[in-house]
């Protein structure tokens, strides 16, 4: 299962938190894997991490920082909204 978290700083640490997300330790996540990736937040050994899995299964990582979950969790509402908006114009014409 290596393959999964190939390109990690540290596979073992990603798949730990892989398990734990697995486990449903996520505190907050958004997305899908089947869309444009999945991502959230997992506390682990008292460090908070943002991981994500994307559409093709790779798993990864990084330190939590409020700042960039932020831009992630408005961005993605952010096209959802817009991708809503322009089903709905459609609709109407």
């Amino acid at each position: 299962m290596s393959g999964k978290f190939e390109g990690n700083e540290d596979e073992e640490l990603a798949e730990k938190l892989y398990n734990c997300v697995q486990e449903g330790w996520t505190e907050e996540e958004i997305g899908s894997v089947q869309e444009s990736g999945w991502f959230g937040v997992v506390e682990y050994e008292d460090t908070r991490y943002i991981v994500n899995e994307d559409e093709q299964g790779f798993f990864g990582y990084q330190l939590y920082d409020a700042e960039e979950w932020n831009e992630l969790y408005d961005g993605y509402y952010d096209d959802i909204e817009e991708y809503d908006d322009d089903e709905y114009d459609e609709e109407e014409e």
